[in-house]
């Protein structure tokens, strides 16, 4: 069953470890969108999805500021600024880290010496180099 169109969701997505954020379900295009920021949106493919449920309350401040003493930063609550190097990660911390660079509009990562673009879903977490 997916959620009632226009309705504000929790979602959670794969890779696994990643912490809930929010969003609505677009059942026709297969994909959850969610409106942030200035008009800026970013989408998650419904096969990146794993749970859902109502949003009960505020979906809270977006983006957060980056945690103190945490290399380690998620990609949707705090994404890096327009152009920043960074270094992601695909899965958790046995995954290698490799070398890229934040694209906004894009709304993914640029892999450094490619043209290859990484969405932002499929980060699990992202550092500064």
């Amino acid at each position: 069953m997916v959620p009632p169109a226009g309705q504000l969701v929790r979602l959670r997505r794969h890779p696994e470890d990643t912490p809930p954020y929010f969003g609505t379900f677009d059942a026709e295009a297969g994909r959850a969108v969610t409106s942030v920021g200035r008009g800026y949106e970013l989408v998650t493919p419904w096969e990146c999805l794993t749970h859902w449920a109502v949003l009960c309350g505020a979906p809270g401040q977006w983006p957060k500021p980056l945690r103190a003493g945490s290399a380690w930063n998620d990609p949707f609550w705090s994404p890096p600024t327009d152009g920043q190097r960074v270094w992601v990660r695909r899965f958790n911390k046995e995954s290698a880290a490799v070398s890229a660079r934040w694209v906004y509009a894009e709304a993914g990562y640029v892999i450094a010496g490619t043209t290859w673009v990484l969405p932002w879903h499929l980060v699990w977490k992202w550092k500064g180099r």
